[in-house]
């Protein structure tokens, strides 16, 4: 059986979010994409090597015609319809010119679906078959256990539990740090184990709408940086749901921002606390 999974990532060349369709298969090669395919401008890669550095827009025409071939292949005949629905609001002209100034384009594509659209149901087009999950490693976990403070239980107690394995899947893998966090925090909330029929990229017109979704959306962050440093495709899907739920993406921003600072703050002394044992030792040997 494969290991192979599906990721999106952003695109390289035309710095489009999510564009890039990359296959990983970790018992072929780690870290590196077999292939990887920018549904906008065609930049494509094998094994890390780029194999077409895509299209250089010139143009607002040149654009539009790219919108429409992806459009085209996402089964909408309606290119603005597409853009508005699938950029944030943004119409063709406006993507164009974000495009022609080298900026980055923001999107909000349902990042679940993109991801895992066998699992999710109602996938989109233009990607090759789906791969199947790969399951969390049995790798013992050597890193000290993540302080985890469960939010107040919502009106369904596995709304929280469901959104986090959302945030867990959202790399096609399960690292074991994220299912530690996970576990120890579902035993903090006292509510029962994870089930294995829970382990699939929930989307969040799955979960409802709880009535305080930031103490969830916290959880979801925190997830997101167990490892000290956030995953792209983790913060779409969690930006997805910030979106679908009403949250302000200013304030999960600012949440990402503080998790961030943390997380370095956290490197930094951990890099000082390593020079301090290198200079006891040394001057142990120079004694």
């Amino acid at each position: 059986m494969s290991d192979a999974f599906q990721v999106l990532s952003d695109c390289p060349n035309c710095l489009v979010e999510g564009s890039v369709i990359e296959i990983l298969d970790p018992s072929v090669a780690q870290g590196v994409a077999l292939e990887a395919r920018c549904q906008m401008c065609g930049y494509q890669s094998r094994l890390g090597a780029v194999e077409n550095p895509g299209e250089r827009f010139m143009n607002i025409a040149s654009v539009r015609l790219a919108l429409s071939r992806w459009s085209a292949a996402e089964g909408e005949p309606d290119v603005e319809a597409f853009c508005v629905n699938n950029f944030s609001g943004l119409s063709s002209a406006e993507i164009g010119a974000h495009l022609l100034a080298g900026e980055r384009v923001q999107t909000n594509f349902d990042v679940v679906a993109f991801l895992f659209p066998g699992l999710s149901g109602s996938g989109a087009s233009g990607a090759s078959e789906t791969a199947p999950v790969q399951r969390a490693s049995s790798r013992a976990m050597v890193e000290r256990p993540v302080v985890v403070t469960p939010p107040p239980v919502p009106e369904d107690p596995r709304v929280v539990v469901r959104a986090l394995v959302a945030v867990m899947l959202a790399d096609g893998s399960v690292r074991p740090g994220e299912r530690v966090f996970v576990d120890q925090f579902i035993a903090e909330a006292g509510l029962a184990p994870l089930q294995e029929d829970e382990l699939r990229p929930w989307r969040p017109g799955d979960l409802g709408w709880p009535r305080q979704p930031e103490s969830i959306i916290q959880a979801m962050v925190a997830l997101a940086y167990v490892d000290r440093q956030r995953d792209g495709s983790e913060w779409r899907v969690i930006r997805e749901f910030a979106r679908h739920w009403g949250f302000s993406l200013k304030a999960l921003e600012a949440m990402g921002e503080a998790a961030e600072h943390k997380a370095a703050s956290s490197m930094k002394r951990l890099w000082w606390a390593l020079r301090g044992l290198l200079w006891v030792k040394d001057d142990k040997t120079e004694r």
